[in-house]
């Protein structure tokens, strides 16, 4: 699928260009995982170096899908960050995994213009995350025919 056409194009990229690093941002972080094992496989000489996701002054992920919103959609669009914040805070108070997903897709029903499509709690590299690790909350939900991803880091306090 997607990100095996992606693992194509930047292997052929590497190649081609024969780089001592690249720069790739956290905003699409199962990519970016993907590309750090790509090159790590392939291409162990080419450095990853990750960027933060720069933010619009709402806290809507930049991208270029954000042009597509309408303007009833560009309105409601910062409760997809706002939620991912709102379960970071959770997660660190000690609410479960399941409580945040659940946190999550309570805050979205906020607006019936955000469809959401799915939400993951995952490892650095994409696996099961275990209390006081640092992971990922993934997000993608659509809006009108525009879908759009966001993710945060997280971590879950132990329950002791």
């Amino acid at each position: 699928g997607h990100f095996a056409a992606v693992v194509e194009v930047v292997t052929r990229l590497f190649d081609i260009v024969q780089p001592k690093f690249a720069v790739f941002g956290e905003k699409d972080f199962q990519q970016l995982v993907f590309i750090k094992d790509l090159a790590q496989k392939r291409s162990p000489v080419v450095e990853i170096l990750s960027v933060a996701t720069v933010r619009e002054k709402d806290g809507l992920a930049m991208s270029s899908r954000n042009v597509y919103l309408s303007s009833d959609q560009r309105n409601v669009a910062h409760l997809i960050p706002e939620a991912l914040r709102n379960a970071t805070l959770s997660a660190s108070k000690g609410a479960s995994q399941v409580e945040v997903k659940n946190e999550v897709k309570e805050y979205l029903k906020k607006s019936d213009l955000i469809e959401l499509d799915y939400i993951e709690i995952v490892n650095n590299e994409l696996h099961e995350l275990k209390n006081n690790e640092l992971g990922r909350i993934l997000i993608a939900a659509k809006l009108g025919n525009t879908r759009l991803i966001d993710n945060m880091p997280i971590m879950f306090k132990a329950n002791l």
